[in-house]
């Protein structure tokens, strides 16, 4: 999950993986190998010691809460996974092959920062009264006699274990259907957890709605806090590029949601920001399914002023079709707005909406995201209407991105030339809408 508190990485001179951007582990080359741990400038070689540094820090950090004079009256049941749980959501998620040892301290640091933060909820006292409790199975716990849960929900995507593991914070009210917890990525990482505390808020008080009123939030638009109702405000594109449901999309696309959701052949699904880069303006979420198509990032030879490219995407989705529009045209130059370069500036005609789509090769490979519109500008003390100048996110940039966050992705060579509609069809398999929910 993504979170906005201010945790140092744990590092080596040569990095080998990350998990989630929260803790990173490298092993020193050599002979005889010996892992390392950087905690707040300390290198430490006993992992036990680093985690007790962390530990300290985040405890500080929570005793900096100011708990809440008016809390939520009743009883919450927190219930966080113990490190057997963690750790095959670990595995599953970590892109790098790492010894067991490794493994479990990953594991550790992560369910050390999970327990933190049923702390900190405690701290705030979003509730009345609360209870935490580690436990190994996290699918549904029970309310039992509490009037709230709070859990972190660790499962396997596929039927028969095979397929990665996904973990969402949820909270269910008795009596209601249980709603996922997911903090505002745009949020200043200065703040620390309180992102994820305000959306607990917010969720909690669009159950409490639902209790009175008898509609269940995951029905239609969600009800909000203070009897407004919470609704999309907004959407963009996106392009799977992992079959198991890792999308790419703009940062500006997920800023400032409440909730993230991807539509597919009509079915919302929800959706966790794993990483985002608002400088480049792109993130990656993890849908919370699996897909039959990924797109391929194109590779060898890079796209050229003058070639053909289409646009896929769901621009104007309450005026126009609801289903994937294609549009085509060419690489108009090779750099975008004021000549940056991650940019391309294309053709091929885009709408609000667009924004995150990706943006394909006669190859069907994916050659940039869409991004943005140029609208209007000033020539001469008039006002120009410019007329289809577009521009996307170069692939260069996106695979920086990629291998960065340690997201995984393929590559294909552009060899053949194929029709745009067939490309088309191909691309529809892996063209999703993300919403926002605020």
């Amino acid at each position: 999950m993504e979170r906005g508190a201010r945790v140092a990485a744990f590092t080596s001179s040569a990095c080998l993986g990350t998990l989630f951007a929260a803790v990173l582990l490298c092993l020193l080359a050599g002979p005889a190998p010996a892992a390392t741990f950087k905690y707040n400038g300390q290198t430490y070689t006993d992992g036990d010691a680093a985690l007790a540094a962390a530990k300290r820090d985040m405890a500080a950090r929570a005793q900096k809460i100011t708990p809440s004079a008016n809390p939520i009256k009743g009883q919450a049941l927190i219930v966080v996974p113990d490190n057997a749980r963690v750790l095959p959501w670990v595995r599953g998620n970590l892109r790098t092959t790492f010894d067991e040892g490794s493994l479990s301290f990953v594991a550790r640091y992560q369910q050390l920062l999970l327990r933190n933060i049923a702390d900190e909820i405690v701290r705030a006292r979003i509730f009345e009264q609360a209870t935490v409790d580690e436990r190994n199975d996290t699918i549904q716990p029970s309310l039992d006699r509490y009037d709230y849960l709070v859990w972190f929900q660790i499962k396997s995507v596929g039927a028969d274990f095979s397929g990665p593991w996904i973990g969402h914070w949820f909270v269910q009210k008795r009596g209601t259907a249980a709603l996922p917890v997911t903090a505002d990525p745009g949020a200043p990482k200065e703040r620390g957890d309180m992102p994820i505390l305000e959306a607990l808020q917010q969720q909690v008080t669009r159950l409490d709605v639902a209790a009175r009123t008898g509609v269940a939030p995951a029905a239609g638009p969600l009800p909000g806090g203070a009897g407004n109702a919470a609704r999309r405000s907004s959407s963009g594109s996106g392009g799977v590029i992992d079959t198991g449901g890792t999308v790419l999309t703009n940062a500006h696309v997920v800023q400032g949601c409440v909730q993230t959701r991807v539509i597919a052949n009509g079915e919302s699904i929800n959706a966790t920001v794993l990483a985002q880069d608002t400088q480049n303006d792109l993130a990656v979420l993890r849908a919370d399914r699996h897909f039959a198509a990924a797109v391929r990032l194109r590779e060898g030879a890079g796209i050229q002023q003058g070639d053909e490219v289409l646009a896929l995407g769901y621009p104007l989705t309450d005026v126009l079709s609801s289903d994937v529009i294609a549009t085509t045209g060419t690489v108009s130059a090779l750099a975008g707005l004021r000549n940056d370069t991650r940019q391309l500036q294309i053709s091929a005609p885009v709408q609000p909406g667009n924004s995150g789509g990706p943006l394909l090769d006669l190859g069907g490979n994916l050659v940039g995201v869409v991004q943005a519109v140029l609208a209007s500008t000033t020539q001469m003390g008039m006002s120009v209407a410019p007329q289809n100048v577009n521009f996307a996110i170069k692939t260069s940039t996106v695979r920086e991105f990629l291998d960065a966050n340690h997201v995984h992705y393929m590559t294909a060579i552009t060899a053949h030339a194929g029709t745009a509609a067939a490309v088309v069809q191909q691309g529809k398999k892996y063209t999703v809408r993300v919403e926002c929910w605020r």
